[in-house]
């Protein structure tokens, strides 16, 4: 039942298809096969003491279907509803539950057999009915499963000498460790060489430490607190909890005023739906399948899905992950090779959008140097090796501007374009703490707030630094503002910031 519905949803690419229902369905019926071989057996044999074992088995077993309906996406909407949120409600219903569990377990071995009957007669249905309605979803879905994006917008005419602006984002990009704190024996030649060439603020801070938060807030030019899905390729984003939130496809962004005002937009992304949400004459984007389930970037087979679906269920049992369950049905929940394959795929589509001649704006973000670490400097090579660290990230993020730069140079842009290079939040070091290295020097390192913010104006080539506080929430506006020709110096980056603080 929570298959077609999932609160991550938005950021998927396929919708369920048949192999999805198909393994599902194998899943239920294995399981029913698995679980009345010890059942028949027990009743052949007519022992009594296994016979109460097998008692108590069926009580044990009640709690993890409890279990997995109390954490169930249904089960969440419920609770957002007025009356079941007051509190002398929560408190009946919790009585109400105690008592019944109580009763159950003085007379289990006396009841066991019609409770569970009775059970089993009432769900018995259920299978059948899901499987049918979700059936006949796939059925009058899309044809392949896929969820369709945008139309690309035809490109419009442009003038000698228009605009050239990249805006490139990397996921979790930490300024203190690529600059303030960086350890001893860290080198990052190209974006030290950028740097010095580019405007950059020194204490730069982004409108959140949530991706799917902070990138609508930039993109948007408003500062957003929280998000909702509101169906497979949409979110609603809540700017003031007292109002209703927002359509984040329908609220003006840098896209739709840089297209107002005659400029062609191009979009490399991952995570989020950039196609589905935003208009372009370029658009790509591919599933965060480093850290979401990988089915939703990708259609995997029947056997796959079965154990995806499998560990996922497992998982929702107590203590199931402590004691190792899930490890023995797949991949950890970071996967490394998976979110290689996802860099390699918006590293290929960007190098191919900054030197498209049609595009005026480009954005990229990059999923690096954001967790699970997949770069080993030393070999320059890709990596799942436990030993490398975020460290080791941040020198594929290097290497990645070298491969910019290099890029623009051979096309004969870099000169002429104005390149901006930030991110949507630092390191958060709350977040998968399995998968969270650091190397020794610093792995005593506290929660940091900065991001990196590195403008390099067409023809620049000297730095400067910019020490006052900024919320990079502005740089819709500052970027438009550069796209018009009101700004062309870093000295008038410097002075409009002073001057535009963030509006909303």
């Amino acid at each position: 039942m929570d298959l077609p519905t999932r609160h991550s949803g938005v950021f998927r690419k396929y919708l369920v298809v048949w192999q999805q229902l198909a393994a599902l369905t194998l899943d239920v019926l294995l399981l029913a096969v698995v679980l009345s071989i010890p059942i028949l057996l027990v009743l052949k044999s007519g022992n009594r003491i296994w016979l109460r074992i097998l008692k108590w088995s069926a009580f044990v077993a009640l709690l993890f279907p409890l279990n997995i309906l109390r954490i169930s996406s249904q089960v969440s909407s419920l609770e957002s509803l007025p009356a079941v949120q007051d509190v002398r409600v929560k408190i009946l219903l919790l009585a109400l539950g105690v008592a019944a569990g109580l009763w159950l377990l003085w007379k289990w071995e006396r009841v066991s057999t019609k409770v569970t009957s009775v059970i089993l007669v009432i769900f018995g249905p259920i299978l059948p009915l899901v499987v049918a309605s979700i059936a006949w979803s796939i059925y009058t879905g899309p044809p392949t499963g896929r969820l369709p994006d945008r139309p690309l917008e035809t490109a419009l005419p442009q003038k000698a000498g228009a605009p050239h602006v990249l805006w490139f984002l990397f996921d979790e990009w930490d300024e203190s460790l690529t600059y303030r704190r960086r350890p001893a024996n860290l080198e990052l030649p190209e974006l030290d060489r950028f740097r010095n060439q580019s405007f950059h603020a020194e204490r730069a801070f982004p409108p959140s430490r949530e991706t799917a938060i902070s990138i609508p807030s930039l993109l948007v030019g408003k500062t957003f607190v929280d998000k909702y899905v509101n169906s497979a390729g949409e979110l609603l984003m809540i700017n003031d909890p007292k109002q209703p939130p927002e359509l984040l496809s329908a609220k003006p962004s840098v896209f739709s005023a840089a297209r107002s005002a005659g400029f062609n937009v191009g979009i490399v992304g991952f995570y989020l739906p950039y196609c589905r949400l935003f208009g372009a004459t370029y658009c790509e984007w591919n599933c965060a399948v480093g850290f979401l389930p990988e089915e939703w970037g990708y259609p995997v087979s029947v056997g796959r899905f079965m154990a995806l679906a499998a560990k996922r269920q497992v998982g929702d049992i107590p203590f199931a992950k402590r004691l190792g369950a899930t490890r023995a049905l797949g991949e950890t929940p970071m996967k490394p090779s998976l979110h290689a394959v996802t860099y390699r795929q918006v590293h290929q589509a960007a190098l191919r959008s900054i030197v498209d001649s049609r595009l005026n704006l480009v954005f990229i973000h990059w999923n690096v140097p954001h967790l699970p670490v997949i770069y080993d400097a030393a070999k320059d090579d890709f990596s799942n090796d436990e030993a490398n660290t975020y460290v080791d990230n941040l020198r594929l993020v290097d290497r990645t501007v070298r491969d910019i730069r290099l890029t623009l140079e051979n096309a004969g842009l870099w000169d002429s374009s104005t390149i901006l290079m930030t991110s949507d939040h630092p390191l958060r070091l709350g977040n998968e703490p399995r998968v969270l290295r650091l190397p020794g020097p610093i792995a005593n390192y506290t929660q940091a707030s900065e991001v990196p913010f590195l403008l390099k104006m067409a023809g620049q080539k000297q730095g400067m630094a910019y020490d006052a506080a900024m919320q990079t929430v502005v740089t819709k506006d500052l970027l438009l503002a550069i796209m018009k020709g009101e700004i062309a110096q870093p000295e008038q980056v410097a002075a409009w910031l002073d001057h535009n603080p963030p509006r909303q």
